[in-house]
């Protein structure tokens, strides 16, 4: 299953405009790598966005702060239940 996000702010990766960006669901061995490479709950959360979708963590740093809180919040409250 992945999801599908439209951005308010597009981004621009390799010179391309995106304005959606998909998400495959984490697995374990995902949370895994995430734990492994430590740093803290913002930076992990970009490498995580990085890992699902696909594209650089230099892109995902370029998110505009209304987008990557929305992302954050859905992944947040969807995936990661506790």
């Amino acid at each position: 299953m992945k999801q599908l996000f439209k951005l308010e702010y597009p981004i621009t990766v390799n010179g391309e405009e995106i304005k959606e960006i998909n998400f495959r669901r984490p697995t374990a061995k995902d949370m895994k790598a995430i734990e492994q490479m430590g740093g803290g709950d913002i930076e992990g959360s970009i490498n995580l966005l990085s890992m699902l979708s696909g594209i650089d963590i230099n892109s995902i740093e370029n998110l505009d702060v209304n987008d990557f809180r929305k992302i954050n919040d859905y992944m947040n409250k969807y995936f990661f239940l506790d």
